[in-house]
Parts: structure tokens; C-alpha cells; sequence
């Protein structure tokens, strides 16, 4: 009966280690959450503050496409005038000449908006990619932070039957030693 006793602590000893295993690895567990949800938290964040940069980019190449049109207008229209001009060229060599310094000009600032609006797109899309690998690691970490959910809630419950386990035996070694 002693022996039975000694093997019954023994036993009781065995799952205790276990059950207090199992808690240390459900702490462990539950900080590598919180961890993963301050990086999800921290991942959003900076996802909102992509957005907020794509839209202020997608505003400023709005606008920039606008001043491209008013441009286009005002070398269709500096094109019909410079036509006029042209039948009276012996009298308005000078002015030719002036407008063509202002078309070149302005022909200048159409190539540099294009180059411009050109560095805004490559921008944008670099951005987006960004945004997508963003969102591609959120989702990574939704997945991991489901697992850890889950590996916790079947430790939780490990714990629970050991618990149950521990406490049958202590009924078991209390009736025995009576």
C-alpha cells in the first residue's frame, strides 16, 4: 500500500511538473500574442499612414494633370495665334521670334511635368507595392496570432485535465491513507 502511495506521489509529483510546464508554455505563449498584436497594431498604423501618403500623391497628381491640360490649352491656343502670325510675318518678325522663345519655354515646362508627373507614377506604384507587402504581412500575422490563439486554448484545456487529474488523485490519496 506504502508503495502504492509513494508511486501515487510520485505520479501526482510527475503531472504537477507537467501542469506547471504547461502553464509556463500558456504565459509564453500569451506574451508572444500580446507581441503579435502590438506588431499588428503597429502594422496598421503604418498602413493607415501609406494611405494617407497615396492620397495625398493621388491629390497632387490630380492637380498636376490639370496644370497639364491648362498647358496643352495654352500651347493650342499660343499654336493658332503663332498661324495668324505667320501671314503677316515681314511685319511681325519680332514678335515671331518672342513667341517662339515662349513656346519653347513652355514646351520645356509640358517635358518637365511629364518627367515629373512620370517620377509620381513610378511613386505611386512603388507605394502600392509597399502597401500590398504591408498588407500581405498583416495577414501573416493574423494567421500566426489564430494559431497562437488556438495552441493556447488546447494548453488551456491540457492544463485543465491535468488539473482534474491532479485533484482525483489527491481524493484517491486521501482515501487511501484513511
Amino acid at each position: 500500500m506504502r508503495e502504492r502511495n509513494r508511486e501515487d506521489l510520485n505520479e501526482l509529483d510527475r503531472l504537477q511538473m507537467a501542469n506547471e510546464q504547461a502553464d509556463r508554455t500558456g504565459e509564453e505563449l500569451s506574451a508572444d500574442l500580446r507581441a503579435l498584436e502590438f506588431e499588428i497594431s503597429k502594422t496598421l498604423n503604418r498602413v493607415e499612414d501609406l494611405n494617407r501618403q497615396i492620397d495625398g500623391k493621388t491629390h497632387d497628381l490630380k492637380n498636376k494633370e490639370q496644370q497639364l491640360e491648362d498647358c496643352e490649352r495654352e500651347i493650342t491656343n499660343l499654336k493658332s495665334q503663332l498661324t495668324s502670325f505667320v501671314s503677316e510675318l515681314n511685319h511681325l518678325k519680332n514678335l515671331e521670334y518672342r513667341y517662339k522663345e515662349e513656346n519653347t519655354e513652355i514646351q520645356r515646362r509640358i517635358d518637365l511635368e511629364g518627367n515629373q508627373n512620370v517620377d509620381f507614377a513610378s511613386q505611386i506604384k512603388e507605394m502600392e507595392t509597399r502597401v500590398r507587402q504591408t498588407e500581405d504581412q498583416l495577414m501573416y500575422m493574423r494567421r500566426e496570432l489564430e494559431g497562437c490563439k488556438k495552441n493556447n486554448g488546447v494548453l488551456i484545456e491540457t492544463n485543465a485535465n491535468l488539473q482534474v487529474e491532479i485533484d482525483s488523485m489527491n481524493n484517491h490519496i486521501r482515501v487511501v491513507s484513511h
